[in-house]
């Protein structure tokens, strides 16, 4: 009866490292999500840098309009303008978005991980049952022989 319970215990522990390694994989997963879209954002924001670099180094040829560096310099605006979105919004990923995704696998692997080790104590303590029986019921039948040795006669 008290191996019936174990078994229903182990069975239990399981289904709890189960659903805990299931979690872990859809965090996991979550995780490498905000990392492609933390990589994507940072791609765009050198793309955006490096349009303003491009633009600050350009040398106009000959003599300029008053129109034409007005121009000029209204577009290096827009590159700069988006420069810094493209920064804020790869900071905004990260902290709302990248940071949690990480905390959230950490936690999940310390729930699969507890989860595990809660299985292995049931299962090491079903086995030292088991052995615990066997060494018993090897006891009784030796003691069982060494009764039966003398009377049976020499």
């Amino acid at each position: 009866m008290f191996t019936d319970r174990l078994k229903t215990l182990l069975g239990f522990k399981r289904q709890v490292e189960d659903a805990a390694a299931q979690a872990l994989s859809q965090a996991t997963a979550a995780r490498v999500r905000a990392e492609g879209a933390e990589a994507a954002l940072a791609d765009a924001l050198v793309e955006a840098r490096n349009a303003l670099r491009a633009q600050r180094n350009r040398v106009p040829e000959g003599p300029e309009r008053a129109s034409d560096a007005a121009l000029r310099q209204r577009f290096a605006a827009r590159l700069t303008d988006r420069a810094q979105a493209c920064a804020q919004r790869l900071e905004e990923h990260r902290q709302a978005v990248l940071e949690p995704a990480r905390r959230a696998e950490e936690q999940a692997r310390g729930r699969h991980l507890g989860a595990r080790q809660d299985r292995e104590v049931i299962e090491k303590h079903r086995e030292d049952q088991r052995a615990a029986a066997a060494k018993q019921a090897e006891r009784k039948l030796e003691a069982e022989q060494d009764d039966r040795g003398p009377r049976g006669g020499k």
